[in-house]
């Protein structure tokens, strides 16, 4: 059996450079900018048999690197350009959220994927 769509988008990013893991899968403080990929979901599609998988990006920086953000994030869109039409953005990005925990900023965008049923 092949690769899952989240597993190919995992490698795909990791394959570009790109320091990036699972959720949950412990980090601690942010020392680094760092992505989080997520399989956020699916949802039929109205009007065809076919299924939408979300995928949601986090993209992390370090607490003293907000200036950095919103250049990371485009960062990100740009690569993720080169995986069109398999994964498409929806348009949906939250705005920075600081996370005290990871003492880290983040934003997150979304992708999505179409999947015959």
């Amino acid at each position: 059996m092949g690769l899952t769509q989240w597993q190919q988008l995992f490698t795909f990013l990791k394959n570009k450079g790109q320091n990036i893991y699972s959720p949950s899968q412990p980090i601690g403080e942010c020392k680094e900018k760092y992505l989080v990929l997520k399989n956020s979901g699916t949802t039929r599609h109205p009007f065809a048999s076919t299924d939408v998988e979300i995928y949601t990006i986090f993209c992390y920086v370090p607490k003293n690197k907000y200036s950095e953000l919103e250049g990371y994030v485009m960062q990100i869109k740009e690569i993720m350009k080169d995986i069109y039409p398999q994964f498409i953005p929806t348009g949906n990005q939250t705005p920075s959220f600081y996370d005290d925990d990871l003492k880290a900023h983040m934003v997150s965008i979304d992708y999505k994927n179409y999947k015959k049923i």
